[in-house]
């Protein structure tokens, strides 16, 4: 019935936007911790830069997610700003970024929240290296590219590519900020689950636990 009853069109759609969302999300969130090892890979890149860090993990995804939506949306912070700038004619004429089809509000939300996690992972296995590698590296004459091309990327990338996993895991799982951010279609399938196994009918639950399988083994063929 859940690959091929009535609900079949939306289920495919569905699914279709759960790994545009996931799939991009954590990409980014990835190349982001990076960037920020890199970034922090420096004499000013102290502990109270990384400390930084810590910070949005403190913060729930529902109330980032809220956050995200007074600074985001069409009635927002930046809509207002960029009216009352000139930049746009009208708080209604910024661009859509949440409840937008394309889940461009979802991608940003994941992104931001599990950048930090991932860096802090990445930051962690980098200064557990030798120090000697970067003393070497740098009688060597590489510059600060050439030790974040050479060094920093093949040493931690292998972490942030299995702490990934853990991510992409979590956003095809999680519910919260969908719920926040997300258009009234397509859904992501936590919602659709969701909704299924909430329903009045009880008919409807055990295509909703069939749907959880199937997120599961979405969830399975995605890491592998």
């Amino acid at each position: 019935d859940l690959l091929g009853g009535e609900s079949a069109p939306d289920l495919w759609r569905s699914l279709a936007f759960t790994l545009r969302v996931s799939g991009a999300a954590t990409i980014l969130a990835a190349a982001a911790a990076i960037a920020i090892v890199v970034w922090l890979d420096r004499p000013t890149g102290t502990h109270l830069h990384a400390g930084a860090l810590h910070v949005n993990l403190a913060i729930p995804h529902a109330v980032w997610a809220v956050a995200l939506m007074l600074l985001l949306s069409q009635s927002g912070i930046l809509s207002r700003a960029s009216a009352g700038l000139g930049i746009t004619g009208s708080p209604t004429d910024f661009p859509v970024l949440v409840g937008d089809r394309y889940g461009v509000g979802l991608i940003i939300h994941y992104a931001t929240k599990e950048a930090p996690f991932l860096a802090l992972l990445a930051l962690a296995i980098w200064r557990a290296q030798p120090q000697e590698l970067t003393r070497i590296a740098a009688s060597l004459g590489a510059g600060r590219w050439q030790r974040a091309r050479l060094l920093i990327i093949p040493t931690v990338a292998p972490a942030v590519a299995a702490a990934s996993a853990l991510v992409l895991a979590f956003i095809v799982g999680a519910a919260e900020a969908p719920a926040i951010l997300g258009a009234s279609t397509p859904r992501m399938l936590s919602l659709v689950s969701l909704d299924l196994f909430n329903s009045p009918d009880l008919t409807r639950r055990p295509t909703a636990m069939a749907l959880g399988m199937l997120m599961s083994a979405l969830t399975l063929v995605m890491v592998w």
